[in-house]
C-alpha cells in the first residue's frame, strides 16, 4: 500500500471517529503512530531498522517527551502528541508560542534537536525549536493528502537529506520585525504616560523646580531594556531559572488583595539587583532613576504579559538590531500634559542611526581582526595566544553591537583552533605534559569578553558592561 493510500485510510478513519474525547495516549496510538509509520518511521522499533521511535524518554531539565525520532541512532526529530481539540490552528495562535509549544521546544533543545513536531492528527505543526519558529503547518486532516509533497518532507530519507532546513530557508525573512517594532513603540509610549501621570510632581523627575523630560525618558528606556533583556536571556536559556517574568506575574496574582499597589515594580527591581549580582551589567546596576518611580500593578502587568508572550529565540541578531535601531528613530514629545510619539527622519540622520548589513559587518571584521589573527598564528604558532589575549576591540558607535558580536565569534573561532592544535599535540605525545586548554578556562573566556567590554560603547557614549578586576 502506498503512503498516500495509508494516509487516506487514516483521514477516513478520523472522519468516521465517534469518540473525539479520547485520551492523548489513544490519539497517539490510533492515529499519530500510524501516520509516522506510513511516512516510513520504524514506529514499533522492529530489529534491523535504521530509524527508531522512542516513546516517553526522560530529558534532563525538561521532563518526559512523548516521542523522539532517531535515524541511525542519532536524534532527528522531537514529537509531542496531544488530544483532539487541544491544538490551535496556525492562523489562530496568539503570541509567538503556546504553552504546549514552549514545553516542546525545551524538550527538543534538551536533546539538541533543532526541529520538532506538535500534533494531534487534526493539526500537525513543525517548528524550529532553536528559533521557536513555525516552519510548516497542516491545520486539517485533509491537508495531509492535498499537500502530500509537503508532508513527505517528514519521511526519514527527506529529513536526513536536510528537507527541514531547506523548507525553512524558503520562508521570507524581513530585515525589520514590524510587529515587534510596533509593540516596542506602544510599550514606550504607554510607560511614558503612566510614569508621567503618577510621578510628574516627584523630585526624582525634576531638575530644580521644573519637570525633567529627559529623566522620564531615561526611566522609561531603562525599564524597557531590563524587561527585554530578562526575557531574551530567559528564552536563550542563560539564566539560572526559567520563566522569570511569568513567575513574577503568577506570584502577584497569588497575593491577591495583599499585593502592594506597586508590587510588580518592587519585584522587578529586586530581580534586577540579583541580575546585577550574577551578571554584572550596567543595565541592572542599582540606583537608576527607573527604580525611583511609581508604576501601578495593572499598568505594568499588561506590558510584562505582552513581553512575556514574545519568543525572542525567533530573532537573529540582524533582525533584532535593525528593529531596535528603527525604533530609536522615533521620538516622544510632551504637549499639554500628554506624551505622544513622532517619527522623524532627521533623528536617524542626526543620531547616525543606520544599521549595517551583516555581509558588510563580516567583511570588515574578517579583513581587520580576522587578518590580524591569521598573521599572528602564522608568525608565532601557539605562542600567538598571549598576544591575542592582549587585543582590545573598540566600536565607539556600536549601536546594537553587531560588529562586537561578530568580533567575539571570530575570537572564539581562533581559540577553538588553538585548542584543536593543543589536543592534537597531546594525542601525538601522550607522555608529555599537556598544555593548557584555552577556551574552557574561565580566565581566558573572561579575557575574550574583557577585550570587548573594556572599550565597547553604545550610542549613549557609555560602556554597556562594567569590568571587574
Amino acid at each position: 500500500m502506498t503512503i498516500e493510500a495509508k494516509i487516506a485510510e487514516l483521514v477516513d478513519k478520523y472522519n468516521r471517529e465517534t469518540n473525539k474525547s479520547q485520551s492523548e495516549a489513544d490519539v497517539r496510538a490510533g492515529y499519530i503512530d500510524l501516520l509516522f509509520g506510513a511516512l516510513g518511521w520504524n514506529v514499533y522499533n522492529d530489529p534491523g531498522g535504521t530509524t527508531s521511535y522512542r516513546r516517553e524518554g526522560y530529558i534532563r531539565g525538561a521532563g518526559i517527551a512523548d516521542v523522539g525520532l532517531e535515524i541511525s541512532g542519532l536524534p532527528a526529530l522531537m514529537l509531542e502528541a496531544k488530544k483532539f481539540g487541544a491544538i490551535t490552528r496556525s492562523d489562530e495562535r496568539l503570541g509567538d508560542r503556546t504553552l504546549e509549544e514552549k514545553q516542546l521546544f525545551r524538550y527538543a533543545r534538551g536533546k539538541k534537536i533543532p526541529y520538532c513536531i506538535l500534533t494531534n492528527f487534526e493539526r500537525l505543526h513543525v517548528f524550529n525549536a532553536d528559533h521557536e519558529r513555525l516552519i510548516m503547518s497542516f491545520d486539517e486532516p485533509e491537508e495531509l493528502l492535498t499537500r502530500l509533497p509537503d508532508l513527505l518532507h517528514l519521511t526519514p530519507e527527506k529529513v536526513q537529506a536536510g528537507s527541514l532546513p531547506s523548507t525553512e530557508r524558503q520562508l521570507e525573512i524581513k530585515p525589520v520585525d514590524q510587529e515587534f517594532l510596533a509593540l516596542l513603540q506602544d510599550w514606550r509610549l504607554s510607560l511614558a504616560n503612566i510614569i508621567y501621570q503618577h510621578n510628574s510632581d516627584k523630585p526624582a523627575l525634576k531638575n530644580g523646580d521644573g519637570f525633567d523630560f529627559g529623566k522620564l525618558m531615561s526611566a522609561v528606556q531603562r525599564l524597557l531594556d531590563r524587561l527585554i533583556l530578562i526575557r531574551y536571556a530567559d528564552d536563550k536559556e542563560v539564566l539560572r531559572e526559567y520563566d522569570v517574568i511569568e513567575n513574577i506575574i503568577s506570584y502577584y496574582h497569588k497575593r491577591g488583595a495583599y499585593a502592594t499597589p506597586d508590587y510588580l515594580m518592587r519585584e522587578l527591581i529586586d530581580f534586577s539587583h540579583v541580575m546585577d549580582d550574577h551578571h554584572n551589567t550596567t543595565l541592572f546596576q542599582p540606583g537608576h532613576i527607573c527604580e525611583q518611580v511609581f508604576i501601578p500593578n495593572d499598568a505594568l502587568e499588561k506590558i510584562m504579559a505582552a513581553i512575556n508572550g514574545i519568543s525572542f529565540r525567533k530573532f537573529t541578531s540582524d533582525i533584532l538590531g535593525n528593529t531596535y535601531e528603527t525604533y530609536l528613530s522615533t521620538k516622544l514629545v510632551l504637549k499639554k500634559g500628554i506624551i505622544t510619539s513622532e517619527e522623524r527622519s532627521e533623528i536617524r540622520k542626526a543620531g547616525g542611526i543606520y544599521y549595517t548589513p551583516s555581509f558588510i559587518v563580516h567583511y570588515m571584521v574578517d579583513n581587520s581582526l580576522g587578518c590580524l589573527l591569521n598573521e599572528l598564528e602564522k608568525e608565532h604558532g601557539l605562542g600567538a595566544i598571549e598576544k591575542v589575549k592582549a587585543i582590545t576591540i573598540i566600536d565607539p558607535a556600536c549601536g546594537s553591537g553587531s560588529f562586537l558580536i561578530y568580533a567575539y565569534h571570530v575570537l572564539a573561532d581562533y581559540y577553538r583552533r588553538a585548542n584543536e592544535v593543543i589536543e592534537a599535540e597531546r594525542v601525538q605525545a601522550p607522555g608529555r605534559r599537556s598544555r593548557k586548554r584555552y577556551v574552557p578556562a574561565h580566565g581566558d573566556v573572561q579575557a575574550v569578553a574583557g577585550a570587548i567590554n573594556r572599550l565597547s560603547a553604545s550610542h549613549t557614549g557609555k560602556a554597556t558592561l562594567r569590568d571587574r578586576p
